[in-house]
Parts: C-alpha cells; sequence; structure tokens
C-alpha cells in the first residue's frame, strides 16, 4: 500500500540521486514522513471509531499540506488538523468501467460499397491521349 503512495500521491516517481547510498536516503525520508503522518491519522480513526481500511492518504497529505502552508493562520480554522484527518476517508462510490465508453474522437466504420463508375467526357479521352503521346515521345 505505501509503496504506491509514496509513487503516486507523494510524488516520489523518480529518484533523482545519483549514488546509491544517497537514492536510499532519497526513499527513506519521504517514506518514513508518509508513514509518520499515516501514523497519527490512524490514532485520529481509532478515536473516532472509524475503521483504517477507509483512510484516504491523499486526503492525510491534504490536511498535513493546508497546516505546513501557513500553521499561525490555517485557512480552514473551523476545521482543526484532528477533524481534518478524521474526515479523510475513502468515498464509498462505486466506479465504473470506463473503458466501454464511446470516445467522440472515433470515426464510425462504414461499409465500402460497390464502386461507382462514371464513363470519361471526350474532353477526359482527349487529354489522356495527349499525356499518353508526350509520354512516349520522352521515352523514345
Amino acid at each position: 500500500m505505501f509503496y504506491r503512495h509514496l509513487k503516486q500521491t507523494f510524488q516520489r516517481r523518480k529518484l533523482r540521486s545519483s549514488s546509491a547510498a544517497n537514492a536510499a536516503q532519497e526513499l527513506e525520508w519521504p517514506l518514513l514522513g508518509l508513514w509518520a503522518m499515516g501514523l497519527f491519522a490512524c490514532v485520529e480513526l481509532a478515536r473516532a471509531k472509524i475503521l483504517l481500511q477507509s483512510l484516504s492518504v491523499s486526503g492525510v497529505l491534504r490536511a498535513f499540506r493546508r497546516l505546513m502552508h501557513d500553521p499561525l493562520h490555517p485557512a480552514d480554522s473551523k476545521r482543526p488538523l484532528c477533524r481534518q484527518l478524521r474526515e479523510a476517508l475513502v468515498d464509498d462510490y462505486v466506479r465504473q468501467n470506463k473503458q466501454s465508453r464511446d470516445d467522440p474522437r472515433k470515426k464510425p466504420h462504414t461499409r465500402t460499397g460497390p464502386p461507382h463508375i462514371v464513363p470519361a467526357t471526350p474532353k477526359q479521352v482527349q487529354q489522356a491521349n495527349t499525356l499518353k503521346n508526350a509520354m512516349a515521345a520522352k521515352k523514345g
């Protein structure tokens, strides 16, 4: 669970260190921070008697980011951190499969019908013969 949250929600997809020792530290500190925030949120959920499986890691990160933005003047003073963490839950909305949607950019497939043959006009026949004679003169 934490690996996915570390890579996607915490935005640590790529390591920027050039050495292996630094890369290990680069992974340890964000993982430790994510683990500490999750533990703090789990304590709040346990106090409120809410199941831990319903914890939203992105909601927890959002609550901590709001607090860190301006700790002296929180943006939402009526909702302290503990309350925001209790409300950081995964919604119970059941998502549907989106792959079966009709993509509006796709062109509908139409069957090709029989060819529509139109006889050439006398002027078109004359132009074709003129072109044929000019090509024959170039080759020969």
